[in-house]
């Protein structure tokens, strides 16, 4: 071996190697060759194609969206965060198609989480205790699973793995102060903002807190304080060109569609807690007869809050009852952060939370309550990570085997979460065509958007879609948005020139006429006759782009421009970078007085720890992954994962087949969680309606009632599976102690006149004998202490 490659060979970090090694265990589920259809796959699938429709027009930056709201156009590129788009973009432009991409994005961020929580936590507690808390991070149910498969939330999951490396940035400010330091630190906090707005603010504010708390605890970061924050608030400057027109310019859409329905769910946020026997538990095992979509897993992960657990508790118990230190004082501080900032986000999450978020504004831009789980995530990874430092204490034999052990804790434990059902993915297409006709047939929300906060606010009523525009659009460049079908006698129209953000005609007119645009107007957009400025008006209500042309021969532009904000942003952006290489180079001018950091000895070996760890999950995976153990597959009419099987038919239409309930003995003011398994053999005639009462032979005293049964439209029943259904009922403070009984039913109001449903038409049950039990299942009895 030459002396080069003895450098090299010794200089690697092997315990990075294996960290992304046993983190690739975690990509099996992209193993299928379709895509899995998210909540939010689709959107954000068609917003990929979208950016690279306008990168292929020499538009990296792009605004506008030309294709959405049936070819009139949306500016989500100037307000939702880019970063994910920009990478489906790349790849689409370098061969990729959009399935590919997607699967490309979910790989790296898994394996980039990973490697951005190793590095922050070896810089906190060693080799070994960065691996444990990059598994415990990198296989947290909700990373894992929920964002990338359930939800398909791309852009959230981006900024979960850009977030580790912004910390571990921060830490490595704070050891050296140096200005190559405060440079990447501050420049860490860009792909953090383009990746996810609403919880790039949520993260932004955790790292804040921590250093906050760090400077509190810490003499030593208190001297640094201000080059911390100095390369935070840089990092935010950097980025105003992005975030501050999407703070002022948010009244030019209806982004506050957003505020009013969060609003309006505020009595409702009961259906978004998790509770706590959910959050606690194991994840459960898919099972592929299921035909709700695929599941969502709302839970921390045992072996991650088990992990966490038992770090704090057996370095706080030696601390305290031995007076052993097995940390030094900031250390101890650290662990108090991440503790707390754990129980806070535990606790606002469960029903008892309720109050917090009814009352505490701010939080209702988080939605929903379980979104917390990401972050929680990081905070018992970086506590998990502590076990690395008493495990010194042990033999050298026990500590070893006691660390493989808790390498495969999170792994085998994601046992579950590996497994996709086909049923689940499909293929996707992303063409222009196709966009546009999932728009009309109602398979794609318009705009890429669950309540029209990209619309702009000019648009009071979206109008339908004008066929010619649809037509050229979906065969391809270049379509033109000028409104032909109204253009009076005697003038032609010629395109020049067409990008989605400009527009060129040569115009003939006898006489003066308004032109309409089939662009829905937005601050910026320009236009020009003849190099002079045209005014724009909208037109109401569809807020499509008019201007009064003169008669004669002339030029028209039209072209999206800047604002006054936008070019504030863009000077501050500037301004930002001015500063920022002024303070990275005084900092380097200096004589930097680097802080020893006090690496924890590493006893340990984490290589062979990880060896050890990978082995055991290949063999876990052999003798597990399998039907049966890995996951279930329930043939039509039986749910196997029900806790309590039952046989109760509803009318002709449908089945119960079984229920879980988080228990049933209670004391007042408790929440229960009943799980309903329904399956119909035939689609429903009906939507059916359903409530869950809790009665003691008189009125109901708690009840919970569903619009929908299962969630689900008749035509969403399928007879090749059951329908998952989930109730989440509080029981009243002052509700007496007894025996009640947990009843169930379904009805239906269409056959009835509007307005004059009163209790429905409510199917007859029969249990498996085949004898009427009245118009409710009843289902369990519920006991209250």
């Amino acid at each position: 071996m030459t002396e080069i490659a003895k450098k090299v060979w010794m200089r690697l970090d092997w315990s990075l190697i294996g960290t992304l090694a046993l983190c690739l265990f975690a990509l099996l589920p992209l193993a299928t060759p379709d895509i899995v259809h998210g909540h939010d796959t689709l959107l954000h699938a068609h917003r990929m194609a979208e950016m690279q429709r306008s990168w292929a027009h020499g538009l990296l930056l792009p605004t506008w969206a030309e294709t959405f709201y049936y070819g009139y156009g949306s500016p989500v590129f100037h307000y939702y965060s880019p970063l994910a788009y920009y990478f489906g973009a790349a790849a689409m432009t370098l061969g990729a198609d959009v399935v590919s991409a997607i699967r490309l994005l979910i790989a790296l961020s898994l394996l980039g989480a990973g490697l951005g929580m190793y590095l922050f936590g070896r810089a906190l507690w060693g080799g070994a205790g960065g691996m444990l808390a990059a598994l415990c991070y990198g296989y947290s149910p909700y990373l894992l699973y929920t964002e990338p498969y359930t939800r398909g939330d791309y852009p959230e999951l981006l900024a979960f793995t850009v977030f580790p490396f912004v910390m571990w940035r921060f830490e490595r400010l704070l050891g050296s102060g140096r200005g190559r330091d405060l440079l990447w630190a501050a420049l860490s906090i860009v792909p953090l903002v383009l990746s996810h707005n609403l919880m790039a603010v949520a993260l932004f504010a955790l790292l804040v807190g921590w250093l906050l708390w760090r400077a509190l605890f810490d003499a030593a970061v208190r001297r640094r304080a201000l080059w911390l924050f100095v390369a935070a608030a840089l990092g935010v400057g950097l980025m105003a060109y992005f975030w501050l027109p999407v703070a002022l310019e948010r009244d030019a859409v209806r982004i506050a569609n957003v505020q009013e329905i969060t609003a309006d769910r505020r009595r409702n946020f009961f259906e978004f807690f998790i509770p706590a026997q959910r959050l606690f538990g194991l994840s459960a095992h898919t099972d592929a007869g299921a035909a709700n979509g695929i599941q969502m897993h709302l839970n921390m992960g045992v072996g991650q809050w088990g992990l966490a657990a038992l770090a704090v508790i057996v370095v706080g118990c030696a601390a305290v009852f031995r007076r052993v230190p097995l940390l030094a004082r900031a250390q101890y501080a650290q662990m108090a952060f991440f503790a707390l900032s754990a129980l806070a986000m535990l606790f606002l999450m469960l029903p008892a939370a309720y109050g917090i978020w009814v009352n505490f504004t701010p939080l209702n831009y988080m939605v929903f309550p379980w979104r917390f789980l990401g972050p929680l995530a990081f905070c018992l990874a970086a506590l998990a990570g502590m076990n690395a430092l008493w495990l010194r204490a042990l033999p050298k034999r026990a500590a070893h085997i006691a660390y493989a052990g808790m390498l495969l804790l999170p792994l085998a434990l994601a046992l579950p979460l590996l497994y996709i059902p086909p049923r689940d993915t499909a293929p996707l297409e992303t063409s222009v065509a196709a966009y546009l006709r999932g728009e009309r047939d109602g398979s794609i929300s318009l705009g890429t958007t669950a309540y029209n906060e990209f619309l702009p606010a000019t648009v009071y009523i979206i109008p339908g879609p004008t066929q010619r525009l649809v037509d050229e659009l979906s065969a391809g460049y270049p379509p033109d948005p000028a409104q032909r079908g109204n253009l009076p006698s005697g003038v032609t129209l010629q395109l020049l020139e067409h990008n989605p953000e400009r527009s060129v005609w040569q115009v003939q007119a006898e006489t003066d006429f308004r032109l309409e645009v089939l662009i829905f107007y937005f601050a910026g957009w320009r236009a020009e006759i003849d190099g002079q400025p045209v005014t724009i008006t909208p037109s109401e209500p569809h807020g499509l782009i008019t201007l009064l042309v003169p008669a004669g021969e002339h030029h028209l532009t039209l072209w999206l421009g800047s604002t006054p904000v936008r070019d504030v942003a863009n000077t501050l952006s500037l301004l930002s970078v001015a500063a920022m290489i002024a303070v990275v180079l005084v900092l380097e001018r200096r004589a930097p007085v680097v802080r020893q950091i006090e690496t924890p000895s590493e006893p340990l070996l984490p290589q062979w720890g990880a060896l050890a760890a990978g082995i055991a999950q290949c063999a876990l995976l052999l003798l597990f992954y399998r039907e049966g153990s890995a996951w279930l597959n329930s043939p039509p009419g039986q749910a196997l994962p029900a806790r309590y099987p039952a046989a109760f038919q509803l009318g002709d239409q449908m089945r119960l087949l079984g229920y879980d309930l988080s228990s049933s003995d209670v004391y007042p003011g408790a929440q229960i969680e009943i799980v309903l398994y329904w399956y119909a053999p035939q689609p429903p005639a009906y939507t059916y309606a359903s409530f869950v009462h809790i009665s003691g032979g008189g009125p109901p005293l708690a009840q919970l009632d569903k619009p929908r049964l299962a969630d689900r439209p008749a035509s969403g029943w399928t007879r090749d599976g059951y329908l998952l259904d989930r109730y989440i009922i509080t029981l009243p403070e002052n509700m007496p102690p007894g025996e009640y009984q947990i009843l169930v039913g379904v009805y239906t109001c269409e056959m009835r006149p509007a307005g004059e449903c009163g209790n429905g038409d409510r199917l007859i049950v029969l249990d498996a004998q085949g004898r009427a039990l009245g118009d409710s299942v009843p289902l369990a009895t519920l006991r209250v202490r």
